[in-house]
């Protein structure tokens, strides 16, 4: 009989620390792969590089180029179509909707200080592949004015009216 209570007060208490969903806990998002955003691969090159030329590039008055032309002048190789700049609040959720992908958990977002500013991401993609992540800092060196998706193509033009000079998309608004 005491063998009997103390199985029931054990299982009666044991309740208790199973991992029961909370009705007000969000959906957990599936991840068909996971993509850390500071401890990735750099197959396509030096991360570090590509925003050395491309700073470079930024502060030279009346320059025009493209992802591309950076990435080649950086040395880098391998494939990758387009560039998704996100800031540290982003969630995967978010960054999947803006490459148009499904199903990767982005691992490494930071929360951003809002005395240093942006403390955000480059992330490369190659389709719905994530290639290579680049962090932005606090200053980013390519502005897309709220567009945060540039492709590889995409025509990029230096203002150097900035402090910190910068890469501007090229919109229909600024062309």
């Amino acid at each position: 009989m005491a063998t009997a209570i103390l199985i029931g007060f054990v299982a009666a208490s044991s309740v208790g620390c199973l991992p029961l969903p909370h009705p007000r806990d969000a959906p957990k998002e599936e991840c068909a792969r996971e993509f850390h955003l500071w401890s990735n691969d750099q197959p396509l090159g030096p991360s570090d590089e590509f925003l050395r030329v491309a700073r470079e590039i930024a502060a030279t008055p009346g320059a025009v180029t493209d992802l591309d032309k950076v990435s080649r002048r950086a040395g880098w190789s391998g494939r990758w179509d387009r560039v998704v700049v996100v800031g540290g609040s982003t969630s995967s959720a978010d960054l999947n909707e803006l490459a148009g992908t499904t199903g990767i958990c982005f691992d490494g977002f930071n929360g951003g200080d809002s005395d240093s500013g942006f403390n955000g991401h480059y992330v490369f993609f190659d389709g719905p592949h994530p290639k290579q992540a680049a962090g932005a800092g606090s200053r980013p060196v390519i502005d897309t004015d709220g567009h945060p998706l540039v492709w590889r193509h995409d025509p990029l033009v230096s203002d150097t009216s900035l402090e910190t000079p910068v890469l501007r998309l090229v919109t229909a608004e600024t062309q």
